[in-house]
């Protein structure tokens, strides 16, 4: 239950900056515009454009969910520790790999949340995916997710 008020702590910090929220949202639609428009300029056949597009967002929502191109947690345990707010942890009935882990979630929740939309969009463009394949996807989701 701590872990959860963390969470929601750094999530309502985020909620104070509405344009950061924008610029991630941006970010999202403004990438997935201009690869459309790279790739029908390349490629004239709209059906593989379409699984492109599909890959496109499958394959970043996936490298998000999973923190792949973020170090945020260390990046916060290095920045805590320079601030010297990390007595502030310290002195907490916390794990603190999990705190940090928390507290990065909350902070990101917004990219998180709009990656997560970017692999259903991405999941429900693919013509020929099985309930069979969906439901596989989840779970090899979910490992990785434990995994990392």
């Amino acid at each position: 239950m701590v872990y959860y008020h963390i969470l929601k702590n750094a999530f309502l910090v985020l909620l104070q900056y509405p344009s950061s929220i924008l610029t991630t949202i941006l970010s999202y639609i403004l990438r997935g515009v201009f690869l459309l428009v790279f790739w029908n300029v390349v490629n004239s056949n709209v059906d593989s454009n379409l699984n492109l597009i599909s890959y496109f967002l499958i394959s970043n929502g996936i490298s998000d969910l999973l923190m792949i191109h973020n170090t945020s947690i260390g990046r916060e345990l290095r920045k805590s520790i320079q601030r010297g707010e990390i007595n502030q942890v310290l002195i907490r009935p916390v794990n603190i790999p999990l705190y940090f882990t928390f507290y990065t979630i909350g902070k990101l929740s917004i990219k998180l949340l709009v990656s997560l939309i970017g692999i259903i969009i991405g999941m429900l463009m693919i013509q020929d995916i099985t309930i069979q394949g969906f439901i596989i996807f989840i779970l090899f989701m979910l490992i990785a997710v434990a995994l990392t």
